[in-house]
């Protein structure tokens, strides 16, 4: 069976967001996946790839869609501080989460990080912990 759902995912480029794009792209229920990212990649069949600065995401036009799902994260190390790890693991998800507030509205998914990390962090539990709160 078809659909003509459409989705997002912003960090597609990433450990679970590209895994993420493939099975959606192999999804007969999505007619079109959008993939936002930092780095350009290649991609094929139904996804698109828009290359963004996850710092001025109300700068980005985003396409109409049914569902986001979100896969942004890292690790402290990658990031190198404590402050640009935050800054990717909360701040630009709620970034995220507050536009899909301001348009129409869709599902959001989210891939939090320490669901997908085995060996948390302190950071990342104070993190959630701000969720929570939100």
């Amino acid at each position: 069976m078809l659909f003509a759902r459409k989705a997002l995912v912003a960090g597609g480029t990433g450990l679970v967001g590209s895994e993420l794009l493939a099975l959606l792209g192999e999804d007969n229920r999505y007619a079109r996946v959008t993939s936002l990212g930092r780095r350009e990649v290649v991609t094929a069949g139904r996804v698109e790839h828009r290359v963004v600065s996850f710092d001025h995401l109300d700068r980005n036009e985003f396409p109409k869609i049914d569902d986001a799902y979100c896969c942004l994260g890292t690790t402290r190390r990658a990031a190198g501080s404590d402050d640009a790890f935050r800054t990717v693991d909360f701040d630009y998800v709620l970034a995220m989460r507050v536009r899909r507030n301001a348009r129409a509205p869709f599902d959001f998914f989210w891939c939090p990080p320490w669901a997908r990390r085995r060996n948390r962090e302190f950071c990342t539990h104070a993190s959630r912990d701000r969720w929570k709160r939100r």
